[in-house]
């Protein structure tokens, strides 16, 4: 069993929340934001980078939303991310 990746969740407002991963690079860490959409859905803003015990952590999260992820924008890439992306869409 993968250990859960070091994570933060916060709720900036309702309709915001932002998920921190601590990482192991030259920056120490990626957000991730849920903002909610017009129609309720959960959109998912950048989706960080993929290591082992992440998927858990994204598992986690999208289980405690009131409404499910209806859209994914990607803002900017860092190497793996394009894993979490397609993780994120099967949900």
């Amino acid at each position: 069993m993968t250990d859960v990746f070091p994570h933060t969740v916060k709720e900036m407002t309702p309709d915001i929340i932002r998920l921190t991963f601590q990482l192991p690079l030259g920056i120490d860490h990626a957000h991730c934001y849920f903002v909610r959409g017009v129609s309720g859905e959960w959109i998912v803003v950048d989706s960080a980078v993929a290591y082992p015990g992440t998927e858990a952590v994204w598992r986690s999260v999208i289980a405690e939303l009131d409404a499910p992820v209806g859209r994914i924008f990607i803002t900017h890439y860092h190497p793996r991310s394009e894993e979490h992306t397609s993780e994120l869409q099967s949900h």
